[in-house]
């Protein structure tokens, strides 16, 4: 699995928005040790993401809620991604995840306080593979593929009160991944497209569209609807890499990161009166991340 997140950048990187940079913020290092640190995610109190363990020979889940305790492993055997920390709705209080054995990807919570390990509702997990998942209030937002292959097929809605799946984009061809859900908004990446939909509307809008020798990606959204995305190079590993800002139709540069980097799974959420962008920043040489963020 752990190949398979960064097929994601490298994919995203060989394929085909003009923008005003307003102001840049400047990301802020939270964990970067030599190991590999990757698809991070937050929340008011908490911040989680997954470390490559060579001797394992899986990613391993963590959580810090910065207490004497912590940061927390997730208990499982299998590597382990967090999607996102709920606080509220019907799984409040819990952490979703996904875990991969073998070709297998399956959707998991994590119970924030009694630390056990939760199946997914009915319907969830199938016996295809289930990967991505974000989850907010009463919506799980997560991708449904075949087993082994490195993209989604399908990326998927799923409403805890009703039980009810619903298919928001579908694609025989790579690129497709669920990105995140936030309140009433979610968004997605196909074919190298960021993509922001309303939930109660049902209407979908395309982030504008990259220029030439350019490509977007890797994108997140507040509960208001402003959505943030990745900018890079089409062709190149970590060439003028940015993250961007769409907000009341309006598309704005807000932060980058040196070249020679890359940026993916970035996550936005509200924080208090702030909002924090986290993200993963890859090096090009070998692909090994540290976990960052941007505070706006």
């Amino acid at each position: 699995m752990r190949i398979r997140l960064k097929v994601m950048v490298v994919a995203a990187l060989t394929v085909a928005m003009t923008a005003i940079s307003a102001w840049a913020a400047t990301p802020v290092k939270l964990v970067d040790t030599k190991a590999d640190e990757s698809s991070p995610t937050s929340a008011d109190g908490w911040l989680a993401w997954s470390v490559w363990n060579r001797s394992a020979g899986r990613d391993i889940a963590w959580l810090d809620p910065s207490g004497p305790e912590d940061p927390r492993k997730v208990p499982t055997t299998a590597s382990a991604y967090v999607g996102d920390i709920v606080l509220d709705g019907p799984r409040a209080g819990e952490a979703v995840f996904f875990q991969f054995e073998g070709k297998n990807g399956q959707i998991k919570f994590y119970d924030l306080a009694t630390r056990d390990v939760l199946n997914a509702p009915s319907g969830i997990n199938t016996s295809k593979s289930e990967e991505y998942p974000s989850a907010s209030g009463d919506y799980l937002l997560f991708g449904r593929g075949p087993l082994g292959e490195d993209f989604v097929r399908q990326v998927l809605l799923y409403r805890f009160s009703t039980e009810k799946v619903t298919t928001v984009a579908s694609s025989t061809q790579p690129f497709l991944i669920p990105d995140q859900v936030n309140g009433d908004y979610l968004v997605y990446t196909r074919k190298y497209d960021v993509y922001r939909r309303q939930i109660s509307s049902g209407t979908t809008i395309r982030i504008p569209a990259a220029p030439d020798g350019r490509a977007n990606y890797f994108g997140g959204v507040l509960p208001d609807g402003t959505a943030f995305f990745v900018q890079g190079s089409a062709t190149t590993c970590g060439k003028n890499t940015k993250i961007m800002r769409l907000r009341n139709g309006n598309v704005s540069s807000i932060a980058s990161v040196p070249d020679g980097y890359e940026i993916a799974n970035l996550s936005a959420e509200e924080i208090g009166a702030e909002t924090h962008i986290v993200f993963s920043r890859l090096s090009c040489k070998n692909l090994y991340g540290g976990i960052y963020e941007v505070v706006l």
